[in-house]
């Protein structure tokens, strides 16, 4: 240990090795200190995410297919999120965004072009 105390105390390889620790933090990933992180993301996985306002959003539109698929069982928001419905669909978006950053990652996902063929070439759809 008196070794590197040493070393790092040196008026040449002290101000080097930091100068490669400053280095390395500005090329691999000091950029989230400065940009906030996740932005305005309260999920994020690789290029996509979720914002509060967008899971809002999704769980209004849950909330509105629970009513129309059985009026007599209508829940309020609030209910939803005692239940723990809230918890169940931010796992679900989570998830859904792992998955999909994943596949982004290994190669996996479909161009725009790709999904575009796909539709055209669909009976259902000409």
């Amino acid at each position: 240990m008196e070794f590197f105390r040493n070393l790092v105390a040196n008026k040449i390889v002290g101000p080097l090795l930091l100068g490669i620790v400053i280095l390395g933090m500005a090329v691999w990933g000091i950029e989230d200190i400065f940009s906030g992180g996740i932005g305005s993301n309260i999920i994020k996985a690789g290029e996509r995410g979720i914002t509060q306002q967008g899971l809002d959003r999704k769980f209004e539109s849950y909330l509105a297919n629970v009513r129309d698929e059985s009026p007599g069982n209508a829940i309020s928001r609030q209910q939803a999120t005692e239940q723990g419905l809230l918890d169940q669909l931010f796992n679900v978006e989570a998830s859904r965004l792992i998955n999909l950053g994943y596949a982004r990652e290994i190669g996996a996902d479909a161009s725009a072009q790709a999904l575009t063929d796909a539709v055209r070439d669909f009976d259902a759809f000409k």
